[in-house]
């Protein structure tokens, strides 16, 4: 059973009845007194002290008895008989995150602002002062959180609490007329549709289209009569779901309509968040959200539905078509190599290597050149094609390693990287075309005359690649271009790339 007190100054008053034991909680103060019974024992006044809070008033339920700081509860008891007292939410913030998820969850009805609070200054100093937990926990914690938005009472049209680790934000709306709203993260606080950012970044910021709710039916739009809004400055509940090859680089932005599921969305919702270190042009920048039944009930990120606008180094913008939590996620499973010695390293293994290979090349189609007789079988001619490639491909990547380094020579970028590609494709082309031959020769046997069998082979292995790198180039040039990466000793390494989003050379 639940009792509630007509005067403003009592939070909630609960009592509780299994038997013949009971228990008083008041969450304006978080005091909660066990009374357990035992009928052969005589009885005596049990009397445990509230901590004081000045949402307490003078009310006095049957069998029980208080002055301005101490109540009294009479009831059958034992010398063993205790009483618990749940501490107070605004002198010890550090609870456990399952003691909040479980205290959270059990609560009916509806809460006051000066409860939610107290509960969302508990969620901050836990939040903060505790890096690691079970993931179940975590993810918990994180759902009861969503139901504490739905069950504040709202007085006025707007509601924000802010917390250093957390702040929340509820707006009224109208389900069957929804307006275009957004929310704001800023370092001076939360702003719901709309206010200056003074120039600065926003933390985080979501805008949400007035079609935002045309997928609900009438009877679940006549419900809508909130938007809440949730802020992590610290993510530490979200660390779990977090791959060894990505990085979590900003906060955490939430957002729901009431306790309706918002997905499918036609037009999108616009997520800004403000990246937590810089970002260079090369990284890759995922708009993910908070899956919470992922990992075995654990929770976990997921890219799904989402999509990322534009990236800078200091904010991405994301477009997402549900609701529900949102971060960026840096995805390093393919970075480039930052040590500086390992550059060393590699760059000189491969000039070996490349130059080693050049030289037998040479050598290679110098004897076949001079030799009329060698020249003239047909294994040979595709022999010859194949190392002319070849060569010129080690050539052009020796080109490209010093040209990559002068970045005046912009000019010269393009059709450098356009013949690496192209000379590395005829490679792969005459060594298809050498296949085939062996196939004619040696399977076929019989029948396998080809007329002009040399000019065809020819006109396809120089012909089709030249074909494949001209058609990206003739849509956007732009496809080839320089990048570079910072190494440990604070010098760049320059590279010239093809289809950087794919392939580097």
């Amino acid at each position: 059973m639940i009792f509630r007190s007509s005067t403003s100054n009592i939070t909630l008053l609960s009592l509780k009845l299994r038997d013949d034991d009971f228990t008083l909680m008041d969450l304006g103060s978080f005091a909660e007194i066990n009374c357990p019974s035992t009928k052969d024992t005589p009885t005596e006044p049990i009397t445990s002290r509230l901590p004081e809070t000045p949402s307490l008033s003078s009310v006095t339920p049957p069998g029980t008895s208080r002055t301005a700081n101490t109540t009294h509860v009479t009831a059958s008891a034992t010398t063993d008989t205790h009483a618990t007292t749940m501490t107070s939410v605004t002198t010890q913030p550090a609870q456990s995150k399952k003691q909040l998820a479980d205290f959270i969850s059990a609560l009916n009805g509806t809460v006051n602002r000066t409860v939610a609070t107290n509960i969302v200054n508990n969620l901050s100093g836990t939040i903060g002062s505790q890096s690691s937990s079970n993931p179940n926990d975590n993810n918990k914690l994180i759902q009861a959180v969503e139901k504490l938005l739905q069950i504040i009472e709202m007085e006025n049209e707007t509601l924000t609490i802010q917390t250093p680790s957390l702040t929340v934000g509820l707006k009224k709306v109208n389900g069957t007329n929804f307006q275009k709203t957004s929310f704001t993260m800023t370092d001076s606080g939360l702003q719901v549709d709309g206010g200056s950012t003074n120039g600065s970044t926003p933390q985080g910021s979501i805008v949400l289209p007035a079609s935002l709710l045309n997928n609900l039916s009438p009877k679940e739009k006549n419900q809508t009569s909130r938007i809440q809004f949730c802020f992590y400055q610290q993510t530490s509940l979200f660390q779990y779901g977090v791959l060894n090859t990505t990085k979590l680089i900003s906060g955490v932005l939430a957002s729901s309509v009431a306790a309706l599921n918002i997905s499918g969305l036609r037009e999108n919702v616009m997520i800004t968040l403000r990246n937590t270190e810089s970002v260079s042009s090369d990284k890759n920048v995922l708009c993910t959200f908070w899956k919470s039944d992922l990992n075995n009930g654990s929770g976990g990120w997921s890219s799904d539905g989402c999509t990322v606008l534009s990236s800078t180094a200091n904010e991405t913008v994301c477009s997402c078509n549900h609701l529900t939590s949102f971060a960026l996620l840096l995805d390093f499973s393919n970075q480039s190599i930052t040590s500086y010695q390992q550059v060393i390293i590699l760059n000189n293994i491969t000039y070996i290597g490349c130059g080693i290979s050049s030289i037998f090349l040479m050598v290679t189609l110098v004897m076949y050149l001079r030799s009329e007789k060698l020249r003239k079988v047909v294994p040979n001619k595709i022999l010859i094609q194949l190392c002319f490639a070849l060569l010129l491909l080690n050539l052009v990547f020796f080109l490209d390693s010093f040209l990559a380094k002068q970045l005046d020579s912009v000019g010269l970028c393009i059709p450098t990287v356009f013949f690496l590609s192209y000379f590395l494709l005829v490679s792969f082309t005459w060594v298809a075309l050498e296949s085939v031959h062996i196939y004619l020769t040696i399977v076929k046997v019989f029948n396998n005359y080809v007329a002009h069998f040399m000019v065809k082979v020819t006109l396809v292995g120089w012909g089709i690649p030249l074909i494949v790198v001209i058609i990206p180039v003739a849509i956007n040039k732009s496809v080839y271009g320089i990048t570079s990466t910072m190494l440990d000793n604070g010098s760049m390494e320059y590279l010239q790339v093809v289809f950087d989003y794919s392939f580097i050379y």
